[in-house]
């Protein structure tokens, strides 16, 4: 069996939440089941060393020629024999080229396929009009032609009503991690709070690209009520910048906050690992998300959370989480009240047993297997 992963991006920090649940879900099937998985992706995000010593027979990549839309140089021969020879596709996001032209193909050689919109099916941000011609010529054909359609959790469902769809098509398949990758971490944590001189302090951590959808200007509003409620509290923004982050560091200066807001950019390796272990809480404060894979990295490493309603992750509030309204208010009265109270290392640790036992890659590699085995 040759399984075929289809995304726009690979790059962790470009492709975000996609790029690591198509990579660890193909690392999986390949490692852990011993079966044949490729990726196929842009190279958009990579630098061109990493592009041109790419040798893996696992990942193809194709020349992105316009960033902005991930639109992709391709050879027609070669995509092809790829298509050929897969037994089953598995789409992975919605509004990219690459999955137009995978479909159309997949169609004429009568290959099976199944779609993921990742949190994306509802237009947000910029390009709305694209967007409304792109599902009315072809995103709508997609979806419909889908062996199954995968929703990352059961919010996620909904998203799919005013599609001519079965609603038995609809399958869930959660993200999730990699407990050795993230674990409680004493070295690590004293790696990340001695680079970034955060030794002996409270911090909330955010961690996540600077973009309107994932929120962190609610966080920031919230911090600035809650500054004054709690005076050695910090807040850290860990993630590249996609627009935000000068309204966001104007604010901060206006508030007379500088010394108590890290805006730190991306992280990756173990200073990720370290934010996440040395955090007093972690805040997912998004407008959009379909289960946020940072909100699974960071319990795993034994870290309450607090997040919103729209990130589809609502079981956390059974460990004592919060779940609020993506608002400032929202977020202000959450954290405030978990701040406040005093069972956070219990909630933690509660957490942690219960994504590391049921949110594991192996165990969605596995689920994706399972509609290999029936359907084809």
């Amino acid at each position: 069996m040759t399984v075929l992963f289809v995304n726009m991006s690979i790059d962790l920090v470009t492709g975000g939440g996609t790029a690591a649940r198509t990579m660890s879900v193909a690392q999986s099937i390949r490692n852990d089941f011993k079966k044949e998985c490729i990726v196929l992706a842009t190279d958009q995000g990579l630098n061109e060393k990493a592009v041109s010593e790419n040798n893996d027979p696992s990942l193809v990549l194709l020349h992105t020629i316009v960033n902005r839309f991930y639109i992709p140089y391709f050879s027609l021969s070669k995509l092809t024999q790829l298509i050929k020879r897969s037994e089953i596709i598995h789409l992975m996001s919605h509004w990219t080229i690459i999955n137009v032209v995978v479909y159309f193909m997949a169609r004429f050689y009568k290959k099976p396929y199944t779609f993921c919109p990742a949190g994306t099916l509802k237009p947000f941000g910029r390009s709305a009009r694209l967007k409304k011609l792109y599902n009315y010529f072809v995103g709508r054909k997609i979806i419909e032609n889908a062996l199954l359609c995968i929703a990352i959790t059961e919010k996620e469902k909904s998203d799919f009503e005013g599609f001519k769809i079965d609603s038995n098509k609809i399958i869930t398949i959660p993200n999730g991690i990699l407990p050795d990758d993230f674990y409680p971490n004493e070295a690590a944590k004293q790696l990340f709070v001695e680079k970034f001189d955060l030794k002996g302090i409270n911090y909330i951590l955010f961690m996540g690209r600077l973009n309107e959808i994932k929120g962190p200007d609610l966080l920031l509003n919230a911090f600035i009520k809650l500054s004054s409620d709690f005076k050695g509290l910090h807040v850290v923004f860990a993630g590249p910048d996609e627009g935000m982050k000068t309204d966001m560091v104007n604010a901060v200066r206006e508030h007379g906050l500088e010394d108590r807001v890290h805006i730190i950019g991306h992280l990756d390796g173990h200073y990720k690992l370290g934010a996440y272990c040395g955090a007093r809480l972690l805040a997912v404060p998004s407008r959009k998300e379909a289960m946020s894979i940072v909100a699974l990295e960071a319990g795993s490493c034994g870290v309450p959370l607090i997040l919103t309603s729209e990130c589809g992750f609502n079981e956390v509030a059974e460990f004592g989480c919060e779940v609020v309204v993506a608002s400032v208010d929202g977020l202000y009265l959450g954290i405030k009240k978990m701040l406040r109270a005093k069972n956070l290392e219990t909630i933690g640790a509660n957490l942690r047993e219960e994504i590391t036992c049921n949110y594991t890659w192996e165990a969605t590699a596995r689920m994706y297997l399972e509609i290999n085995d029936k359907k084809i």
